[in-house]
């Protein structure tokens, strides 16, 4: 399993199919403003290979001491073999002084989708995560926030969204 940074057109093209398939259009970000945010190095983009051939994808929204797991997706031919829990553990590996943080559907009120909520949460709590007890509204969707680190407090989140898009943007 390899995680590449993702600059070539192809890997471009195969990522955002992926994207537009693996998550709701509520939930996803203009796929430009993802680009526009690695370019200004405020985001990366990560290919991820697995003998040789495109497996899935992560993109990360950072500032200096905190970065988001935006987006993790599998290919389905690749699913349920263990390559998301290598790449979390990767990504926790590789960040492991930073304040991490993922952003998942809320598991507290009903939904026709509980079952599958309730498997990504249990999926990032067994690969490292914790819950911090922060809910947010992001977008109109409410979210629980995981992170690596049991200090993390919500201003550790926010400067990630402070850097990305300025001081005008809000979370609630």
């Amino acid at each position: 399993m390899n995680l590449i940074s993702a600059k070539t057109k192809e890997q471009i093209l195969n990522i955002k199919k992926l994207y537009n398939k693996s998550f709701p259009p509520k939930e996803r970000k203009p796929f430009n403003l993802i680009l526009k945010f690695q370019a200004e190095g405020k985001g990366e983009l990560f290919e991820i290979r697995e003998d040789d051939n495109f497996a899935g994808f992560v993109v990360n929204t950072m500032s200096d001491q905190s970065i988001l797991l935006d987006y993790l997706a599998i290919s389905p031919e690749y699913q349920n073999q263990g390559l998301g829990s290598k790449i979390v553990k990767l990504w926790l590996e590789k960040y492991k002084d930073m304040f991490l943080f993922c952003e998942i559907e809320t598991t507290k009120k009903f939904s026709d989708n509980a079952e599958e909520r309730q498997r990504r949460k249990i999926f990032y709590l067994k690969n490292g995560f914790s819950e911090t007890r922060v809910n947010i509204s992001l977008w109109g969707v409410e979210m629980e926030l995981l992170s690596n680190r049991s200090d993390a407090v919500f201003e550790d989140y926010y400067e990630i969204y402070y850097n990305a898009y300025g001081k005008d943007y809000s979370i609630n």
